[in-house]
């Protein structure tokens, strides 16, 4: 989804007035805390790394280098009412997420060249629980290619603020550390690269500490959307939320009290954990292959099934998506098939057509092949649930075509 790029002056005094505009409401508001921001390099082109947690740090981090910083985003950005058509103005690149995007890459090495900083989450994603994700070794490729200052930067306490989960913010000082600036020789590997920036852009959500005049309340709220099964019994969909700061789990009766660390405290048979370990839990349970029902899997392939979801159409430059049918979705361990209720008929995404799939703003599920992107919309277990499975049973597919070849 690509926009004709503003002008260079005019995007500078944009810039201007959208600093003084965060300095006066996001600052005081979230109570932003940076250290180290003199280690960005003041002249010369820079790549900023950074991890992500919430959906303020593009706007705290690039305020807190002190210079005009290019941010780059998904092109989802551009599809949200009002604020999708003055993304281009705040000098932000819009890449093609999950897939190979040429014209935005071209775009940074002309803003580094430019003497710009260009300001990269190799995650992808915001992480839901506050451990860094998955980086690809691509992100060591250009931090070589590019050729320029890498500072890494490490946003500490954003997760406590307003975890990706959760339905309401919290009052948590946030807190941004930028490290020293390296550069990676050509004899570096991609791989090795990329540890290192993971090295140095890691947290880890059980060691950071709660600051201090930290208040939140409804605690609770939106947790059980995550926790797709519960973390005792391991039954999908169990997790119900119990109160405004409890959730509990309606097939074994274990109860949590969440606290504003993201702790979940037992007060039952149940034990004392964390919500990133209870998700992590969850996922080694359920192990590489995740399905509902092993039976009916064993059976006849069916990971996964809805009796009612909505399948649409995202195209290009459209805020909208296109509407192709309601009906039952099922996940089996080669492909999608989506049969609708209307005369439109049946339809079937085999994983091998499939490039990426992703959760994008507002917690939409997409699955893009090279042509199409199609927007998935089930009406049980939850979004992260069928993230989960359908990724999961993806890169199954993939890696069996790979071997197999």
């Amino acid at each position: 989804m690509q926009q004709p790029e503003p002008h260079r002056r005019l995007r500078q005094i944009i810039w201007f007035f959208a600093r003084i505009f965060i300095a006066l409401t996001f600052v005081p508001i979230l109570r932003l805390q940076v250290k180290n921001w003199r280690l960005v390099p003041r002249k010369g082109g820079v790549l900023l790394l950074a991890n992500h947690t919430t959906f303020f740090d593009p706007i705290l981090v690039s305020w807190a280098t002190q210079r005009r910083t290019h941010g780059v985003g998904t092109d989802q950005i551009l599809r949200v009412p009002i604020f999708g058509k003055i993304v281009p103005w705040l000098s932000v690149i819009s890449f093609a997420k999950g897939m190979k995007d040429r014209a935005a890459m071209t775009k940074i090495g002309h803003r580094i060249q430019d003497g710009g900083v260009v300001l990269i989450f190799p995650e992808g994603n915001r992480s839901w629980t506050g451990r860094i994700q998955p980086i690809k070794e691509s992100t060591g490729r250009l931090a070589k290619r590019l050729d320029c200052p890498v500072v890494c930067c490490q946003v500490t306490t954003a997760y406590y603020h307003w975890p990706r989960w959760a339905s309401y913010p919290r009052l948590v000082p946030i807190k941004i550390e930028f490290l020293p600036p390296r550069r990676y020789p050509a004899e570096m590997s991609d791989a090795e690269v990329t540890a290192d920036i993971v090295q140095q852009i890691a947290v880890d959500p059980n060691t950071v500490p709660l600051p201090k005049w930290s208040w939140g309340f409804r605690l609770a709220w939106g947790l059980p959307a995550f926790l797709w099964a519960c973390p005792t019994c391991f039954v999908l969909g169990g997790i119900d939320r119990v109160d405004n700061s409890r959730i509990g789990c309606r097939e074994c009766g274990a109860v949590w009290r969440v606290d504003m660390a993201c702790r979940l405290h037992a007060e039952n048979a149940a034990t004392d954990t964390t919500v990133d370990l209870a998700y992590y839990g969850i996922l080694e349970h359920f192990g590489a292959c995740p399905v509902a029902d092993p039976g009916r899997f064993t059976r006849d392939g069916e990971v996964l099934s809805c009796a009612h979801a909505r399948i649409e159409l995202v195209h290009c430059g459209v805020t909208e998506p296109e509407v192709l049918g309601e009906g039952t979705m099922t996940l089996y361990d080669d492909r999608l098939v989506f049969s609708a209720i209307q005369e439109t008929g049946s339809f079937t995404l085999s994983y091998g057509d499939v490039q990426a799939v992703l959760m994008q703003i507002g917690s939409r599920l997409q699955a893009r092949t090279a042509e199409m992107n199609y927007q998935l919309k089930p009406s049980s277990y939850g979004i992260s649930l069928w993230e989960h499975f359908l990724s999961a049973h993806v890169r199954r597919y993939r890696q069996g075509a790979s071997d197999a070849s």
